[in-house]
């Protein structure tokens, strides 16, 4: 049984590794990550014994099952790098690629160790310390993660007392913030996807939307958008209180749902809902609406099988959860308001134009024969969300007995890669309903950050300083450090 715990160590590495690496995401859901572990486990432990029926060499048994399970989860990576090269002359058929790369070095490997006349008595032992090593150093790292989580709280800089705080119900809007992931700005989709989307944009005005034609993101990670957004401030104050060198997301997911925004709302008595596929369960702070996932898979479940080849399989059952859950979306916000007799403060998003490509124009699931390239692909899902926004805008509007106020507001747009194409990068759909039509706070380049500034002062009697509409070139790997952007415009 001593053998049997190096493939075991192997198989929960890339697991491990996958939970370090989204830790800031998951640990309000971490029990949903205890299942994945245990149905690792078990299947290394079957493979191993039904590989010791065919392979009696207590070694090479170790090795493979080792190899094998630790192998299984590079899939996902080998097939992102493949598409990533979607713009040489190489690129063809990713998933076949794929598949026949990957199968094709687990082939080479288990046909050479077991035709090699070698005891791998060292080899063996090499490989059991190196996973111990690795399992180690990530449970340091999810270790030193709670540590500084449980020592560092999230201090606001609006420290301003809103305890004798009223507002007169009567006549207060309900407020919808609805966030189309990834939907560009009319002029990036016209000069970089040669897509017109006036029509589109002259129905927002014709509805009384006032369009902001030069308006940016203020971050291009939705983590950071949103979380400055709904807390109407930048979030460079934050390196001094976590340091530059943190890699803790669990701030941004806590000011994201536990927000100045909704503090505010509920002492003006709204009702606060979310509408999203939540990966973060359990928050007291907000009234989720979430749908739930068909297949029963939780976030981190999703996201461990998709680096599999299983994948391809499943693919087909994922993309259809993930197709219902942006419909109920759309269809859960047009109704969120009847549910309540009080005002609601309803956000939505959207995962959509966003990846994967999942809808034509009219919400089919594109042929594969039919899908294009990527930005093609892209320019499809923006006409699909128009399609829906429409419904959803129409209803609204029709269904509110008050007239209700609407941000419609990317939290970011498209990667395209290359700092050549950065403004575009940066540039988002942002438009506002306002019931009275009253546009004198706003102005063309507003970026996310003062959104809410603009609806607190001009209809809850707030005194909100407008900020400095900056943009910060933020990644993954560098929560805490923020570059500002220059643009040349």
């Amino acid at each position: 049984m001593k053998r049997l715990i190096t493939p075991i160590l192997y198989a929960i590495i890339p697991v491990l590794f996958l939970f370090t690496y989204n830790i800031g995401e998951i640990t309000a859901s971490a029990s949903n990550v205890v299942l994945p572990f245990l149905a690792t486990i078990l299947a290394t432990v079957v493979l191993y014994f039904l590989t010791r029926l065919v392979i009696k060499n207590p070694n090479k048994l170790t090795i493979l099952v080792s190899f094998t399970m630790f192998w299984f989860f590079t899939y996902g990576y080998i097939i992102t790098w493949w598409t990533s090269q979607e713009a040489t002359i190489f690129y063809w058929r990713p998933v076949l690629v794929t598949l026949l790369l990957w199968g094709a070095i687990l082939a080479v490997v288990v046909i050479g160790v077991l035709r090699a006349h070698r005891t791998f008595d060292n080899l063996t032992r090499y490989l059991g310390l190196v996973a111990i090593i690795l399992v180690a150093i990530s449970t340091v790292n999810v270790g030193i993660f709670f540590i500084r989580s449980a020592t560092v709280d999230y201090t606001p800089t609006d420290t301003r007392d809103y305890s004798n705080f009223t507002v007169n119900q009567e006549n207060t809007p309900d407020i919808y913030y609805i966030i189309p992931d990834w939907y560009a700005r009319g002029d990036t989709l016209r000069d970089i996807y040669g897509f017109d989307n006036s029509e589109f944009l002259n129905y927002l005005s014709e509805k009384g939307f006032y369009v902001a034609s030069e308006s940016r993101c203020n971050y291009q990670l939705t983590t950071f958008s949103l979380a400055s957004s709904l807390n109407m401030e930048h979030l460079d104050y934050l390196a001094e209180i976590y340091g530059e060198s943190s890699q803790d997301f669990s701030v941004y997911s806590e000011m994201t749902y536990d927000n100045k925004a909704s503090h505010y709302l509920k002492l003006a008595g709204y009702n606060y809902i979310w509408v999203d596929r939540i990966p973060i369960a359990g928050n007291p702070h907000v009234e989720i609406a979430a749908n739930r996932s068909k297949f029963g898979l939780s976030y981190f479940a999703s996201a461990l099988l998709q680096k599999t080849p299983l994948n391809s399989i499943i693919h087909h059952y994922t993309s259809y959860d993930r197709r219902s859950k942006i419909l109920w979306n759309f269809e859960a916000t047009a109704r969120v308001a009847t549910y309540y007799d009080t005002p609601v403060f309803a956000v939505t998003h959207i995962k959509c134009p966003h990846k994967p490509y999942l809808f034509d124009r009219y919400g089919n699931t594109p042929k594969d024969e039919d899908r294009g390239t990527a930005a093609e692909q892209y320019v499809e899902q923006v006409r699909f969300v128009n399609m829906k926004l429409k419904i959803l805008i129409d209803e609204i509007l029709r269904s509110s007995e008050v007239p209700p106020i609407i941000v419609l507001q990317a939290d970011h747009a498209r990667d395209l890669g290359g700092s050549k194409l950065a403004a575009h990068q940066f540039s988002i759909l942002n438009a506002y309903y306002f019931p009275d039509q009253n546009y004198e706070l706003l102005y063309p380049s507003i970026t996310p950050v003062n959104t809410f500034r603009v609806i607190f002062n001009q209809y809850l009697g707030a005194d909100y300083e407008l900020l400095e509409d900056k943009s910060y070139d933020m990644d993954y790997h560098h929560p805490y450090q923020f570059p500002l952007m220059v643009f040349e415009d």
